[in-house]
């Protein structure tokens, strides 16, 4: 499983987990970011840092995490294939 399946993953189970509103917000705020298949490309490192950290990724992965979901593999297979598709959706 790439980085970012797994982080949609990890957000769903966290999602099953929670009890408070705050939670909540947070668990839907990731969720909206994560429809952005270029969000970790766009947000700050500590920012993305947080949400890892959030969603229970290890100290001693998290950097790792991070470069796979910033690296040119990512990038052409998930931003650019999404971008290909909602091309060929609009014609």
């Amino acid at each position: 499983m790439d980085s970012y399946n797994k982080i949609i993953e990890l957000v769903r189970i966290k999602r099953e987990k929670i009890t408070t509103k705050e939670d909540i917000d947070k668990c839907n705020t990731i969720e909206t970011l994560l429809e952005d298949k270029e969000c970790f490309f766009k947000m700050k490192a500590t920012t993305s840092f947080g949400i890892l950290k959030y969603l229970g990724i290890e100290d001693d992965s998290i950097v790792n995490m991070y470069f796979d979901l910033i690296s040119p593999e990512h990038y052409k297979n998930k931003v650019v294939s999404a971008r290909n598709i909602d091309i060929k959706k609009s014609k």
